[in-house]
């Protein structure tokens, strides 16, 4: 059911779900819809492609998406087609076709149209946070969440959407750190996170750091690559406590062997340092041996003088025992 494009207007209709739990497609994309998206549409359990992308739809994301059945089914053939029988014999049969926008480029899909899971509910006037429970349409492979107002954070079970192909969720309100779950999503080859308020390290994945910097722009407390902003924490040791607490040997390890190298290659620059100055400039070599002969003579005085002082000392001490032992 193709109904993209037009001047249509109100609710999205309630009957759309009660009626046509058959449907495999729906598009209501580019018309003037308004108001909540019905949990009715949850009840379409076979739809395989969701657009509702480019109208005014406002209200929360429903938690029962989770219903779509179809989004979570990994048995699909390439084809969507039909059969027609009459008194038992097949008399007709087609391979539906339809436009498909997928990574941002519109198709003409007939013999791979059945490959496809896709929810678009972009360029609408969504809030509310991203459910959870979206991470039950395991199969799904575009989602595009675009050009809302959605808050809060990204889940940390999108990780579990592992056939994720193409995810947008730029021009929203989102915030907090990315999920280090979406390490996880390796068949990701489209992402788009701009314009939100998401900050912390990148997480590190084949996948993630692949992606272009505009991928992660506009998002003024995020950081690592691919962005050219370091974190904070980068270039500072921080050993990573084990299990029972104490740190892990090979970063200890690793420590140590930089401290010495350090300590090492301090020692070599000072020493050839001073050394090739002395070498190569008279007036150094023969400033420093002057004074290394003045440093000679003052420690000879010096210890000079304490031995005289220390023979006054006892001389003076074994006159005083001798007068006091002799008789008066």
């Amino acid at each position: 059911m193709d109904l993209s494009g037009n001047k249509l207007s109100g609710n999205v209709p309630t009957w759309i779900g009660e009626s046509l739990t058959s449907l495999q497609y729906l598009s209501l994309r580019s018309n003037q819809f308004y108001g909540r998206m019905p949990s009715q549409v949850c009840q379409l359990k076979h739809v395989q492609i969701l657009d509702l992308s480019i109208n005014n739809i406002t209200g929360t994301i429903p938690n029962c998406l989770k219903n779509l059945g179809a989004m979570a089914d990994g048995n699909w053939t390439k084809t969507i087609d039909h059969k027609y029988y009459w008194k038992g014999y097949e008399r007709y049969s087609y391979i539906d076709e339809a436009l498909v926008l997928w990574k941002g480029q519109n198709y003409l899909c007939d013999k791979n149209l059945g490959q496809f899971r896709i929810i678009d509910l972009s360029s609408n006037k969504i809030e509310g946070e991203i459910p959870r429970e979206i991470s039950s349409l395991s199969q799904i492979k575009q989602s595009n969440l675009s050009n809302n107002k959605l808050i809060g954070a990204i889940p940390e079970e999108i990780g579990c959407l592992k056939e994720m192909e193409s995810l947008d969720l730029s021009h929203n309100h989102l915030s907090g750190r990315l999920p280090a779950t979406m390490a996880n999503l390796n068949f990701l080859n489209t992402l788009n996170l701009s314009y939100n308020s998401l900050s912390g390290r990148i997480p590190s994945s084949t996948q993630l750091q692949s992606f272009n910097a505009s991928s992660f722009s506009n998002n003024l407390a995020l950081c690592g690559l691919p962005l050219t902003q370091r974190c904070i924490e980068d270039g500072i040791p921080d050993p990573q406590s084990n299990h029972d607490g104490r740190y892990n040997e090979e970063d200890k390890d690793e420590f140590w062997k930089w401290y010495y190298a350090g300590m090492g290659l301090g020692f070599s620059a000072g020493f050839w340092g001073v050394s090739s100055t002395l070498l190569l400039k008279r007036s150094c070599r023969h400033a420093f041996f002057q004074l290394l002969n003045k440093f000679g003579d003052w420690v000879y005085v010096k210890k000079a003088v304490y031995n005289r002082r220390l023979q006054q000392k006892l001389h003076g001490k074994d006159s005083f025992l001798l007068m006091k032992w002799l008789p008066k």
